[in-house]
C-alpha cells in the first residue's frame, strides 16, 4: 500500500481569511495534485477568530473525499513534489 501525503491549508491565510469556496478551490488543487491518498489536515494551528463555515467546508470537503484504500494511481513522490512545489502542504511534514 502506498503511504498517505499529508495536505495542509495555510492556518491564517486560507483557513481565517479566505471563504469556503477559496478554501474547497485549495483543497480540490492539493487532492488533484497528491492523488487519492490524500489526508485533510488544517496545518499547524486553527486561529481563534476563524469562521465558523471556513472550518465547515473543510470538513465536508473531507467528508465528501475519503480514502480508497485500494486507489494507488499516483506514486507518493511526484505528489509530494508536486504539492511543495505549489505550496500545498507547507506546513506537513512529509
Amino acid at each position: 500500500m502506498e503511504p498517505l501525503v499529508g495536505a495542509n491549508l495555510d492556518p491564517v491565510r486560507d483557513l481565517r481569511d479566505g471563504t469556503p469556496v477559496s478554501i474547497t478551490t485549495a483543497l480540490a488543487e492539493c487532492h488533484r495534485l497528491a492523488g487519492p491518498r490524500l489526508v485533510i489536515e488544517a496545518g499547524c494551528e486553527i486561529p481563534r477568530d476563524t469562521p465558523e463555515e471556513n472550518l465547515h467546508a473543510l470538513r465536508e470537503y473531507a467528508r465528501g473525499h475519503r480514502l480508497d484504500a485500494t486507489a494507488a494511481d499516483r506514486p507518493f513522490l511526484r505528489g509530494h513534489l508536486a504539492m511543495r512545489q505549489s505550496g500545498c502542504g507547507r506546513n506537513a511534514a512529509f
